[in-house]
């Protein structure tokens, strides 16, 4: 065998391929060709050395991503931006790295039983979720689908009273229909894009990517109102959800189920530009958040709530490293009055949040096949289903079957280049990769 490799070489040679060593991966003419146009394509440079490294990683991830899409699987691949990166870099640079606690709060969320609509898309709704960035945050937001209704009450730590649910009719749809008149948005730049947005890639790096501020723009607003009530989404038109090519058409808007309230006298202030995102880096690893490391997105609102308060930007600045606290108790403006956390695998109450309340928020452990998904139904068999292994949140925005597959529609924060337009379906009923185990949303204050 070993005497026929020259003439292998040779023949490699004659096709365009060069000779490689045995720890290298051979790379042909067509693959570096797509290694230039994906490089033109998303402004790469690299010093020689660096090149040929990254030629073979991409050559490498192209051939997974041709070998997966010529099988029988439920998702399509693709090149992104991830196409040049190992998946030991990626998860270095954008994935948890340490086991999560997913308990934040000892309240369970308390379902009904249904039944609930077969589908359900919050970006259909009206100005529920902002437009897909290159984000480093995840929006949280408490929108009530009932008119004049509040979400149910949930009790918070350490409180023996339990969860008690409100609401005795659950509706057989969910439609803007059932909506009071709508609440406009104010200007869709600056001052009510908040910190909402900060926490839907609370993780590892989360200062360094989010240190150039005019690349990391924040994509979601939160409404603060005069007067405690429901608050109330605009219409708007909407892309089907598993289009790939469709462009969301959406202005910046109030996103995952929950309102930061101000105090009152400060509701029409809307923190000079946004919450202290800093404050959650200094302040907050007494509920297990970790500086720019992050956390989950149910701890910082944690933090929020048991801190009873945040302050704004304009008075706690944003300084993308961590730092000794500064929180002043009378400068915070923004409130939550508890967290919804979902009974860990019970999938079902996630259907059930997502149907009559709002979006919400989960954690996920996110492995290579992911990174390079393109469009159609997500699902592994690769994956843990336990909170020790999620490393990554997103934010469910509704739900559906397509050919006899239940899924979810996720707003995912790598970009409207990543993915379907920034989003993914994902499998739904399985607990697919642990989604189930770590979901979680705010609570108003009414």
């Amino acid at each position: 065998m070993w005497a026929t490799l020259p003439l292998l070489c040779a023949g490699a040679w004659l096709l365009g391929v060069p000779v490689c060593g045995a720890a290298e991966l051979c790379v042909n003419s067509l693959e570096k060709f797509h290694f230039k146009s994906w490089m033109s394509k998303h402004r790469k440079t690299y010093s020689t050395e660096e090149y040929h490294h990254r030629l073979q990683t991409f050559a490498s991830n192209w051939r997974k991503i041709n070998a997966h899409n010529n099988g029988n699987h439920t998702f399509k691949m693709a090149l992104n931006q991830f196409s040049d990166m190992s998946f030991a870099e990626i998860k270095h640079k954008y994935l948890w790295s340490e086991p999560q606690n997913c308990s934040a709060t000892k309240s369970n969320y308390l379902r009904g039983t249904g039944p609930y609509p077969p589908s359900v898309d919050w970006r259909k709704k009206g100005n529920f979720v902002s437009p897909v960035k290159n984000q480093v945050c995840l929006a949280i937001s408490i929108l009530s689908l009932q008119n004049g209704h509040t979400p149910r009450q949930y009790t918070r730590k350490n409180n023996s009273k339990g969860p008690q649910n409100h609401h005795k009719h659950i509706p057989a749809s969910v439609s803007s229909r059932h909506l009071s008149s709508p609440l406009p948005l104010r200007g869709q730049g600056g001052c009510l894009r908040q910190l909402l947005d900060f926490l839907h890639h609370w993780g590892p790096g989360v200062c360094d990517r989010h240190r150039n501020r005019k690349d990391a723009v924040l994509a979601s607003v939160v409404f603060m109102r005069e007067e405690p009530g429901p608050m109330h989404p605009s219409p708007r038109p909407q892309e089907t959800d598993d289009a790939p090519e469709g462009t969301i058409l959406a202005p910046a808007s109030v996103e995952k189920g929950g309102t930061v309230h101000s105090r009152p006298g400060d509701a029409m202030r809307t923190l000079g530009c946004g919450q202290a995102e800093q404050q959650l880096v200094d302040c907050a690893q007494d509920f297990n958040n970790h500086g720019c490391q992050g956390g989950l997105p149910s701890q910082a609102f944690e933090y929020i709530l048991y801190n009873k308060g945040i302050m704004g930007e304009d008075t706690y600045p944003y300084q993308g490293k961590d730092g000794y606290c500064k929180f002043q108790p009378g400068k915070a403006i923004g409130f939550v009055k508890d967290v919804a956390n979902i009974t860990i695998y019970d999938e079902e109450a996630m259907v059930e949040a997502v149907a009559l309340y709002n979006p919400v928020s989960f954690a996920f452990e996110v492995t290579q096949d992911f990174m390079m998904y393109r469009t159609g139904i997500y699902s592994s068999t690769s994956c843990h289903k336990t909170p020790d292994k999620v490393n990554h949140a997103v934010l469910a925005v509704g739900y559906g079957e397509k050919n006899g597959i239940p899924y979810w529609i996720v707003k995912n924060s790598w970009g409207p280049q990543w993915g379907m337009n920034g989003y993914f379906l994902i499998e739904r009923g399985k607990n697919m990769c642990g989604l189930a185990a770590c979901a979680s949303y705010p609570i108003p204050l009414v």
